[in-house]
């Protein structure tokens, strides 16, 4: 499993593109368009950034609701996601179409770790 927070990263690339969006109002103020300009770009590029990872990290949470959502089907006794994870926790390994997932991935895509 990837080991960026990619709800992390996005926080602090969209901290790092409000730094340039102060420097970029401090160019502005200074009367320099070029560098007002170059921070723009900066700045447009951080939100950019932050939108894919915050996009990956939407994906991480798809993932493991999918993984979950498998465990109530598959196990017999599961009426609620409680269930499906004590479920999953009791097994080694699941079987997530053809792609082996260990617990202790789970534990950490759901921060539990």
């Amino acid at each position: 499993m990837n080991d960026t927070d990619h709800a992390d990263e996005a926080r602090r690339i969209l901290a790092d593109g409000e730094s340039v969006i102060g420097k970029l109002r401090s160019a502005q103020h200074r009367g320099e368009a070029s560098s007002a300009d170059d921070y723009g770009k900066k700045a447009m590029g951080c939100w950019a950034q932050a939108q894919v990872h915050a996009t990956l990290a939407l994906a991480e949470q798809q993932r493991i609701a999918n993984i979950l959502a498998l465990a109530r089907i598959e196990s017999e006794n599961s009426s609620t996601p409680t269930d499906a994870l004590d479920y999953l926790y009791d097994r080694e390994e699941f079987d997530l179409g053809g792609k082996l997932v260990t617990n202790p991935s789970i534990v950490d895509g759901l921060g539990l770790s």
